[in-house]
């Protein structure tokens, strides 16, 4: 045969590799360059692979794919992984009187492999086969690879193992299946691209049995990694902050950059996949998560970049408010966000955004400057007010309707580092009392001062009476910032009107007191919560209010109330998605509990303690874990919907972001 090429026997027989001379190895990589699209002109590259000296990095740097796999298949044979010195004179035969192209695919299979003979295929003469044998530590048998490869012949209801179970091939199969495991297959090339295009998504990390990594769909460009449900790490990746929520998404695309982000927007689409992104997969609904879909998983890219001088930090979609704080308070600076700083910075910006600053600055989408988003058709698209202004106006509010947002631009705020914080805890008996003089100081406070009141548990602290600890009471959350005296003077007349049964209420560093509640919100417990606005709140409602609050359902279970006025009420309604900026009152009951016995206790006591005060004001999304069409209706009302409805099919037609409180195209 003109084009075979007789390889050495002693190039594959085992350890024979690396015993060759230089000028054995040397002739060998000038026969596969030869063949592998005519590169063998560059000799140096090929004497620095024939003596194993050339760094990988050089090489891709400066050698065409045909010399990189050049190295990669030389670095195959130097570990002895090409071997087939096992497979019996009648293969090594075979081998060596066929054309280079069948030879080169003598190796174990796995993501790297699948590349190679992937873009080696149209060298590969018809008629050819491609030999696949596992080494001790491949990521999966030949069996399963042949499985894949001829259906026909090796059934499904042979036994095989899972994929991705990295487990060595002797662990693999009993014994009566051995055979099956340890021998060569031999799979003919018509076969090879579509066993390629099944199977080079599947990357082994490493050379110790770890997982395997779900990437092929995504792209070779993509960088991060792919979870796909028969990996072992699925459970882990699906996994959000409310352990209610119980999603199985067909693949969590773990991206590292925006292009990462693309490639997982449009290889969905491709897949007719709805998406889903995630944060911090702090969504109370499980936003984080879906069922069938692809979860976009942001977590990886956590970056806060911050210009002191200009007022300005750009923070990336994975990131969470204690990444946040941690830059920004270097420098006194702050943007207002979560109560807990657990939670991400996307799906509460989106969402509208409310924290202990915001009486002061603001929503945080009041703060927002610019944002970056990849888009339902998988195009990157810069936003502001004066770029996209619509898609700016939507995001701002909107939730996560409108694509996948990877960065923020926000304006920075002075915010000095000790503030004064903590909270005044009270028994329950004294609840009238402590609730007149809270709303009293509510209204009165200046815009530095916020004040939270809150139905809890009392903590087992040394500061707390032992007679308190572990039981309900009631406590006044403050929060004061600039000139701590003004602070200081607003609590100590609640004091005089009600001493507490414990007063934790001290000068700490802001970013102590912003992850202080982490400890009592943690992921897995099951939770839900709800939400209730009303303009005013009479003594009728506070008394209905404090009768439906207690007994609370379980000691992680808090019940806040707090008021929303000051800079959250001088942007107008029309600027934002956010719907009503009038001044109000905010009821936020928040069950939270371990046993899934409990869950109709928790969701019954959340839901009995919003209706005692609802009235026409609606439930802030961010603040609920329902995600019910007329709930959607009733908070953004008439005008606001269409709007964002309009937005909507602008920028997701097919309604592909749907696993959010959704808004539909019109």
């Amino acid at each position: 045969m003109n084009d075979a090429v007789q390889v050495p026997r002693a190039a594959f027989e085992r350890g024979a590799w690396a015993r060759a001379s230089v000028s054995i190895r040397r002739a060998v990589l000038l026969r596969w360059a030869d063949k592998l699209e005519g590169h063998a002109e560059n000799l140096a590259i090929l004497d620095a692979l024939s003596t194993g000296k050339l760094a990988a990095e050089t090489c891709d740097a400066h050698v065409p794919f045909a010399a990189r796999v050049v190295r990669w298949f030389a670095e195959c044979l130097d570990k002895n992984q090409g071997t087939v010195g096992t497979a019996g004179e009648d293969h090594l035969a075979w081998v060596t009187s066929q054309p280079l192209g069948a030879a080169a695919a003598v190796v174990p299979w796995n993501y790297s492999v699948g590349i190679a003979v992937w873009k080696m295929v149209p060298s590969l003469a018809a008629g050819n086969s491609l030999i696949v044998k596992p080494h001790e530590n491949a990521p999966y048998s030949a069996l399963a690879v042949a499985r894949l490869a001829m259906p026909q012949v090796f059934p499904r209801s042979a036994e095989c193992p899972p994929w991705g179970t990295g487990h060595r091939s002797g662990d693999w199969a009993p014994q009566q299946n051995r055979r099956a495991v340890v021998h060569w297959i031999n799979i003919p090339t018509s076969r090879v691209c579509w066993l390629s295009r099944q199977m080079r998504h599947y990357e082994w990390q490493n050379q110790e049995g770890c997982p395997m990594k779900a990437t092929g769909r995504l792209g070779r460009d993509f960088t991060g990694s792919a979870v796909e449900p028969q990996h072992p790490e699925y459970d882990a990746a699906r996994r959000v902050f409310n352990g209610m929520i119980d999603r199985r998404p067909a693949m969590v695309a773990r991206c590292r950059t925006i292009s990462d982000v693309v490639a997982a927007v449009r290889s969905a689409r491709e897949l007719g996949w709805n998406i889903t992104a995630r944060g911090g997969g702090h969504s109370v609904a499980g936003f984080g998560t879906c069922d069938g879909g692809m979860v976009v998983d942001l977590s990886r890219m956590r970056s806060v970049r911050v210009n002191a001088a200009l007022g300005v930090a750009e923070v990336d979609g994975g990131a969470l408010w204690s990444d946040v704080d941690a830059i920004t308070q270097r420098y006194d600076l702050a943007i207002p966000g979560g109560k807990v700083s657990t939670t991400g910075v996307a799906g509460l910006t989106l969402g509208g955004g409310h924290g202990y600053l915001s009486k002061a600055y603001g929503l945080t989408v009041d703060s927002l400057l610019a944002a970056t988003v990849v888009t339902a058709d998988g195009r990157v698209v810069e936003t502001n007010p004066d770029l996209e202004p619509e898609l700016w106006w939507a995001i701002r509010g909107g939730g996560g309707n409108f694509g996948v947002v990877t960065s923020f631009t926000f304006a920075l705020h002075r915010v000095p580092r000790v503030v004064l914080s903590g909270h005044l805890i009270y028994e329950v008996n004294h609840a009238p009392v402590v609730w007149d003089a809270f709303v009293w100081a509510a209204e009165q406070a200046p815009r530095t001062v916020s004040l939270d009141f809150v139905a809890l548990t009392a903590p087992d602290l040394p500061e707390i009476p032992e007679r308190l600890r572990g039981r309900s009471a009631i406590a006044i959350a403050a929060f004061a910032f600039g000139d701590l005296s003004t602070g200081a003077r607003i609590l100590d007349q609640i004091r005089r009107v009600v001493s507490p049964e414990a007063d934790l209420v001290r000068p700490k560093l802001y970013t102590e007191f912003q992850g202080s509640l982490d400890a009592n919100h943690p992921a897995g417990l099951r939770n839900y919560w709800t939400s209730a606005s009303r303009p005013t709140l009479n003594n009728s409602a506070a008394g209905a209010l404090l009768d439906s609050v207690f007994p609370l359902p379980s000691r992680q279970s808090v019940a806040l109330v707090m008021k929303w006025d000051g800079a959250i009420s001088d942007v107008n309604s029309e600027d934002s998605a956010v719907p009503d900026r009038s001044p109000c009152w905010v009821i936020h009951p928040m069950a939270a509990w371990s046993d899934p016995s409990d869950d109709e206790r928790g969701v019954d006591w959340a839901r009995r303690v919003r209706a005692a005060v609802a009235t026409d004001g609606e439930a802030y999304l961010n603040f609920t874990g329902e995600r019910s069409r007329q709930q959607v209706a009733a908070y953004f009302g008439a005008p606001h919907l269409r709007r964002l409805r309009a937005a909507k099919s602008a920028w997701d037609p097919d309604n592909v972001f749907c696993f959010n409180h959704n808004i539909t195209p019109l």
